[in-house]
């Protein structure tokens, strides 16, 4: 039989030191980020080495705020092929300046606080400032791959009135914000303009008397009245 023949004619050894020939072939592939998802066909493969039948192939590597990236390659029976991939970032830089410094910043209604530089997608966005006691802003920006805006913008501040008298008429007033720092000082009645809205503190002091303090509240677009009246020493008692 073929048995017997090939005994016979010392075939054996000869098939037996015949290598086995591999009917695929190896891809091996590294991506830049590692987290890109990469497509070989359509289908989604882990980047690394892959064994792939003979054949043409298209690849795709991809990951969000990254360009794609695509590739056609051809695999022969036997043959180990290395592909490295590195996407471009697909983002522009959007930077400001904004008075006040503690301004929010949200965009296409996103909140970003108080960020003041930000990576974003190619695109049209809208952009909205707004601060306690300002007016706020907004605008469209446009943001180009690879190019940084930079905007400054300053909040106009909501202002209001105060109709302030004091006895004796004399009394130095001294005006501050909340914190302490010194708003304004005068001497006497006054009728100030255009003042920030918030909550201030006025304090009047004069030879003879005893200094007095008081609170208030100046609101948008009103006039707000306060009047002073100080203590003689004696008036105390």
């Amino acid at each position: 039989g073929i048995r017997d023949l090939v005994r016979s004619r010392g075939l054996g050894d000869v098939y037996k030191r015949q290598p086995l020939t591999r009917n695929s072939a190896v891809l091996n592939i590294t991506v830049q980020p590692d987290d890109a998802k990469l497509m070989i066909n359509n289908r989604q493969y882990t980047p690394g080495t892959i064994e792939l039948s003979p054949g043409n192939y298209s690849l795709s590597v991809m990951q969000s705020g990254y360009l794609t990236q695509t590739d056609k390659i051809t695999m022969e029976i036997g043959q180990t092929l290395t592909r490295s991939y590195t996407l471009e970032q697909n983002v522009g830089i959007f930077t400001l300046t904004t008075s006040p410094t503690n301004a929010t910043l949200t965009i296409n209604k996103k909140d970003y606080g108080h960020q003041r530089t930000i990576e974003l997608a190619p695109g049209l966005y809208r952009i909205e400032l707004s601060a306690d006691g300002h007016f706020p802003i907004s605008e469209n920006i446009t943001i180009i791959r690879g190019e940084t805006l930079n905007r400054s913008f300053q909040l106009e501040q909501q202002t209001g009135e105060l109709q302030f008298t004091v006895r004796p008429a004399e009394a130095h007033i001294l005006m501050s914000h909340l914190d302490g720092t010194t708003y304004k000082r005068w001497q006497g009645l006054s009728l100030e303009k255009n003042i920030p809205v918030g909550i201030y503190t006025l304090e009047a002091v004069s030879a003879g008397y005893l200094p007095s303090k008081e609170t208030v509240s100046i609101a948008y677009n009103q006039r707000q009245q306060l009047s002073m009246t100080l203590m003689t020493y004696e008036g105390s008692i």
